[in-house]
């Protein structure tokens, strides 16, 4: 992973300050995570060259991980914050806007009723997005269009019966950060062909 060139440095900081003011007030994130912001980020950029799509959807954004310090590292991803929760989504379109994020846009809605033209050139990633099979479930319209999930996990998880019969894992992949004290996984997902 390449170390932040001096302008992704400055847009890192203000990122974190933005976190650290808007979790006073609106809870995005534990205290033991505004603790360990840099290794969140550091967390998120550790898939950025699994990515190979133009089109991003962070699934369940929350505070903006991975899709904040993705979209800051790769500026030519268009890259979506889908985030269902209110408070968050405005987290959300708050920091894009104050950072000047052009390539980034905010969904305030579930990633289910959210429709992409050209699904199959999308990538999905989820870094805290539940169960495996209720990632599948939330997924399904875009990876029933072609889309691939990516999902950040610690250890391998089997696809249920429910849903075996039409999805599989493409990969898994060992990827490292600090934040992982254990081997992080990713896993792609998709149609079975």
């Amino acid at each position: 992973m390449m170390a932040p060139n001096k302008e992704e440095a400055e847009l890192f900081t203000k990122y974190k300050e933005l976190i650290v003011s808007w979790n006073r007030t609106h809870n995005l994130m534990s205290k033991s995570g505004i603790k360990e912001i840099d290794l969140h980020i550091q967390d998120s950029l550790s898939v950025q060259d699994k990515l190979t799509q133009n089109t991003l959807l962070d699934v369940g954004s929350g505070a903006g991980f991975p899709g904040i310090p993705l979209a800051i590292k790769k500026p030519e991803t268009k890259v979506y914050l889908v985030e269902s929760n209110k408070k968050k989504a405005a987290f959300l379109l708050h920091c894009t806007l104050n950072l000047g994020l052009k390539n980034v846009t905010v969904y305030n809605g579930r990633v289910e009723d959210l429709k992409i033209e050209k699904a199959q050139r999308v990538e999905m990633i989820g870094r805290a997005f539940g169960t495996l099979e209720n990632s599948l479930k939330c997924a399904s319209g875009l990876l029933d269009d072609g889309a691939v999930l990516f999902l950040m996990r610690t250890k391998e998880e089997p696809i249920g019966k429910k849903y075996s019969k039409k999805y599989k894992i493409i990969s898994t992949e060992n990827i490292y950060s600090e934040l992982r004290s254990q081997k992080g996984l990713l896993i792609k997902i998709g149609l079975i062909q």
